[in-house]
């Protein structure tokens, strides 16, 4: 009994003075974090002009991964810019497959739409030429 007495007892002082090492500054405020300086970062969003404004790159880049995907425009069930007539949209939608640009949304303005839709109408009839070759390489007769 001593021995179990003596025991706690000298676990009892090295706790007190292991507590006595620690300043009282360290038990009653936890170090405050530094404040760190604001970081700068570049925007994600690209202005739409900087987006479709490539067509030969971005067509090479779709096909280099076998993307034969024609661009059509948002709400229009007829061909899609720069495919000829002699191509039925059944048979593009089947073999190559139809990409949609992105709608404009609500429009707020008549003259800042019908811009970007020339905008889109003009890249994607051009990106189109370039895939549409390619994909017409391949499925040849099958889009008539």
């Amino acid at each position: 009994m001593t021995v179990l007495k003596n025991g706690i007892l000298l676990v009892s002082v090295m706790m007190l003075s292991a507590c006595q090492s620690f300043s009282d500054s360290m038990w009653m405020h936890p170090p405050q974090p530094k404040p760190v300086a604001p970081v700068e970062v570049e925007p994600t969003s690209l202005p739409i002009s900087n987006l479709y404004n490539n067509p030969a790159l971005d067509a090479e880049i779709a096909l280099a991964v076998k993307d034969y995907r024609i661009l059509a425009l948002a709400g229009e069930n007829t061909l899609p810019p720069g495919v000829p007539q002699r191509i039925k949209l059944a048979n593009l939608s089947k073999y190559c497959g139809l990409r949609t640009l992105p709608s404009l949304g609500v429009v707020v303005d008549d003259r800042i739409d019908t811009k970007q839709r020339e905008l889109f109408f003009n890249y994607a009839q051009q990106y189109n030429q370039f895939v549409l070759a390619a994909c017409e390489k391949d499925f040849g007769r099958a889009l008539r």
